[in-house]
């Protein structure tokens, strides 16, 4: 009887896995991570969600980490002007998939799939809209990053391309944790005015770091350590990547390579554009040969 058990057991696992790694998320069907708390992974109302466990759970607790500090505007993150209701923090979300329901046009489906995630979810302050939200579907190979108005032009097309260039190389190699990691990093460090540093040959020792604050300023001394560590280092001087990127990958990119809005929502009238069309519009595909 035991055995049978057991032999239940597995099976019941095996067909749970299973479920998870084949459901075709719609922005309807996925889960919010505020409301649907054990369905995202976390247990708890935060802005990670990720139901079909892409990320491990000390890389979840990272980003977690990250999010938090950058909406606290804790160093190196910054706090901006938010309408009349003073300074605040920007909002960051993180929305990860296997893969999406199937479509003729999976980054066109990507690009509405995180918008739409962006207004249900209600990222980002109502007064000042300075959210952002970071979509990647694995087995689809889409990435999109989503913002609102309020990010102003910290995250233009030059910088997403910049964030989309250092994410490359852990997606390539499937390296799912670093690539999160990397994008929170790189993504708060940009809405701070700081440069973005496309990864060249490896991780470079000043973006471990920015991710190692991530995990450890929330603990007791965290702060302490954070100061005497980086106060030890100067930072890499930023060289900009965007014409090296621009040339290699411009053809991958399709509409979203060149400074022109995406046809659709957001056309060339950018002045009455809707708040999430006036952010950069970008999609990637990283299993290339």
């Amino acid at each position: 009887m035991g055995r049978l058990l057991l032999a239940l057991s597995l099976v019941s696992a095996a067909v749970a896995s299973a479920a998870v790694s084949e459901t075709a998320w719609t922005p309807e069907t996925y889960p919010n991570p505020m409301v649907d708390v054990t369905k995202c992974g976390r247990g708890v109302a935060s802005w990670i969600c990720d139901p079909d466990k892409i990320l491990s759970s000390e890389a979840a607790n990272v980003v977690e980490g990250l999010i938090k500090k950058i909406q606290a505007g804790s160093p190196p993150y910054v706090l901006a002007p938010c309408g009349n209701i003073g300074m605040r923090g920007f909002q960051v979300a993180v929305a990860l998939a296997r893969r999406m329901q199937e479509s003729s046009d999976p980054a066109g489906y990507a690009e509405r799939f995180a918008r739409a995630l962006h207004d249900s979810w209600g990222v980002g302050d109502a007064a000042c809209d300075n959210g952002v939200v970071f979509f990647l579907s694995i087995l689809d190979r889409q990435l999109f990053i989503s913002s609102g108005a309020g990010t102003g032009k910290l995250l233009s097309f030059d910088v997403l391309g910049d964030i989309i260039a250092d994410v490359r190389p852990a997606l390539k190699d499937q390296r799912y944790d670093d690539a999160v990691e990397r994008a929170v990093v790189d993504i708060g460090l940009a809405l701070a005015g700081r440069p973005v540093e496309p990864e060249a040959g490896g991780s470079g020792s000043g973006w471990d770091d920015w991710v190692a604050f991530g995990l450890f300023a929330s603990t007791a001394g965290g702060l302490a350590w954070w100061a005497a560590r980086t106060d030890s280092r100067k930072r890499r001087r930023y060289q900009d990547r965007h014409a090296t990127w621009e040339s290699r990958h411009a053809t991958r990119m399709g509409p979203y390579a060149a400074d022109q809005p995406r046809s659709g929502p957001c056309q060339a009238h950018r002045a009455i554009c809707q708040p999430r069309c006036t952010a950069a519009l970008l999609e990637v595909s990283w299993n290339f040969q």
